[in-house]
């Protein structure tokens, strides 16, 4: 039998698990506790370090960093990117369109406001160019990469490239023509007065590859 003591203290849990739920809920539904998550984020502590990196988008830049990161570094500089007002062109190397595309659409990028360069695809499957996305054969057509390039911004301003890991390509070619490929894109790049970032893992090419670029911008590794 339950007695009115026991009866009353059992009212009194269900009130107090209800008060917490509540407290729970307000709490996820306040935009201040979003806000703490994302500040939390892996993505904002990228950005945090490419602020602290990158002051000015100028020049040509190698961007040093752990691979795990690389993803992140890339959505993130595209953000950055738009917000100068420039638009960002992502030259994929490790990754497909498909792939960053979702990824920039979870972050509210619009991808009519960014052009990929995607030498992963084709190999796979046979995509036709678009306006916003351009395939290359593979990254053992450099020709074609640089072609198409040029092609590209002849049709547009106000552009910053962002070139995913150039470690990718010593799975195709050896040192001497990397490094001509390399002082080739930088040299296009700054005759055309274009920005360009191009992240690199850390490798023993890192030194040999500064020769090339105005500066050296080493991003920490983010867990």
């Amino acid at each position: 039998m339950v007695t009115l003591q026991e009866a009353d203290l059992s009212k009194l849990e269900l009130l107090l698990q209800k008060k917490i739920g509540e407290k729970d809920r307000t709490k996820k539904e306040d935009p201040k506790f979003d806000e703490i998550q994302h500040l939390l984020s892996r993505e904002n502590n990228v950005e945090v370090e490419l602020n602290r990196s990158i002051s000015s988008f100028e020049g040509q830049n190698i961007i040093s960093c752990d691979s795990s990161n690389t993803k992140e570094i890339i959505v993130s500089l595209a953000k950055k990117i738009l917000s100068y007002g420039k638009s960002p062109v992502l030259v994929l190397t490790s990754v497909n369109y498909a792939v960053m595309q979702k990824l920039l659409e979870e972050k509210d990028i619009s991808q009519r406001d960014v052009f990929i360069m995607d030498t992963v695809t084709k190999n796979i499957f046979n995509e036709k160019d678009t306006k916003q996305i351009k395939f290359i054969d593979s990254l053992r057509n450099l020709t074609q990469l640089q072609i198409k390039m040029l092609k590209l911004i002849e049709a547009n301003s106000n552009l910053i490239f962002v070139f995913d890991s150039l470690n990718v390509l010593e799975l195709y070619h050896d040192e001497k023509i990397i490094f001509k490929f390399v002082y080739s894109l930088v040299k296009l790049l700054r005759r055309k007065q274009l920005p360009g970032f191009y992240l690199v893992h850390k490798s023993k090419s890192v030194p040999k590859l500064t020769q090339f670029f105005d500066d050296l911008i080493e991003i920490k590794r983010v867990a």
